[in-house]
């Protein structure tokens, strides 16, 4: 089932599963004249070039995936890519990776658009996405970010991430002015 995160207050999402879309379910959303809905739902093919182009705004030159790298973390690998749209624009992504046999999962990746930074949506799709992990029976998630990064790392902490290694030299290039990063974890079992 595609887990849908309807966030809009007002807004109704509903999910159908009616075998019309190739056994693929769809969302229905029904949207208030006030307000923008905002959903969270699995990827889709067609959502890949949106997450290209934030993924390039939040991590500029070498520092972003490339074309095949995001494609297949995307699409390929034992991965869950959640996205958040807004009224048909894609706001920000977030993929967990998986391994087969272990209850940890870690986030790989999430980029929010410029234009939604501050709106919840990072922390929107941090939720979602520990949702789809528990369903998947995780019971501790980690994630790597950059010791440079106080924002992302604020985020993380006000979620419930802590801080259990740093990392010296984890990336190749300079990532918010240092190549270390922070090894952080949060037990996500959700009774």
């Amino acid at each position: 089932m595609i887990p849908v995160t309807d966030t809009g207050g007002d807004c109704l999402s509903t999910v159908q599963e009616d075998g019309s879309n190739n056994g693929k379910n769809t969302v229905n959303v029904q949207q208030d004249q006030r307000q923008q809905c905002q959903i969270i739902r699995e990827v889709k093919e067609s959502d890949f070039e949106s997450i290209m182009e934030i993924e390039n705004t939040c991590f500029p030159g070498e520092l972003a995936y490339s074309r095949p790298q995001m494609r297949f973390l995307l699409f390929k690998a034992k991965s869950v890519t959640l996205v958040e749209e807004s009224g048909r624009q894609i706001t920000g992504y977030v993929t967990a990776l998986f391994r087969k046999n272990s209850d940890i999962a870690g986030i790989e990746t999430i980029g929010v658009a410029p234009s939604s930074r501050g709106k919840g949506t990072g922390k929107r799709l941090l939720r979602a996405v520990e949702d789809s992990m528990v369903h998947r029976g995780t019971r501790l998630a980690r994630l790597e970010v950059s010791a440079g990064n106080s924002e992302a790392i604020a985020m993380y902490r006000k979620a419930g991430y802590e801080v259990t290694e740093t990392i010296p030299d984890y990336y190749i290039y300079n990532h918010n002015g240092t190549k270390n990063a922070f090894r952080m974890v949060k037990a996500i079992n959700r009774q």
